[in-house]
């Protein structure tokens, strides 16, 4: 079972994301999103499921199950603290399935939430940043997420379909094609 903290599963934890999501959405009128041409409930859904798609690699996997033992890792060179972040991996994988979603300006909220979960919103620097200079490591994440994720959540079978069938440098591409194009710094 995948973790995504020491006390609850991954699954659990984006099904809690999801149905708190949804309770926010509940509180505003049922047309107050009418007007940008965007399927809300959709969109919070992916949100939810993605936002923390590489806890299911091997490497956050490692780390939350014996924090000890990683740092001990990372001491003696064998592993990166930056090999357990989490919501690089989440954000590529926004911008590459909302890339072609209009208005234009979704992509990039997406991505950005995704990105500055933890944190406060990403400038454009940061974000570019993050999907340009930590490619290798989007690729070391993605090769090695879990066999399981998909059980995590209804919306990360798709993902994991593109990445399966486009393989991680078509994904990275398309999305660094829109980052390119559509959001200059």
């Amino acid at each position: 079972m995948l973790q995504s903290h020491p006390d609850r599963t991954l699954q659990h934890h984006l099904e809690e994301v999801e149905v708190a999501a949804m309770a926010i959405l509940d509180r505003h009128r049922a047309d107050a999103f009418k007007s940008m041409n965007i399927n809300v409930r959709q969109v919070m859904h992916f949100l939810a499921g993605w936002h923390d798609i590489a806890k299911a690699t091997v490497f956050f996997q490692q780390y939350i199950r014996d924090t000890e033992g990683w740092q001990k890792k990372v001491a003696k060179n064998a592993a990166s603290n930056e090999q357990k972040t989490h919501t690089p991996l989440g954000a590529l994988l926004a911008a590459d399935y909302f890339r072609t979603q209009q208005p234009w300006y979704l992509p990039l909220l997406l991505t950005m939430a995704i990105r500055g979960h933890h944190s406060r919103l990403p400038t454009m620097a940061t974000l570019n940043n993050t999907l340009d200079s930590q490619r290798e490591l989007l690729a070391d994440q993605a090769q090695n997420l879990s066999t399981d994720v998909a059980s995590a959540h209804p919306s990360l079978e798709n993902s994991l379909k593109r990445l399966t069938n486009d393989g991680f440098d078509g994904v990275y591409k398309k999305a660094m094609r829109l980052v390119q194009r559509d959001w200059p710094e």
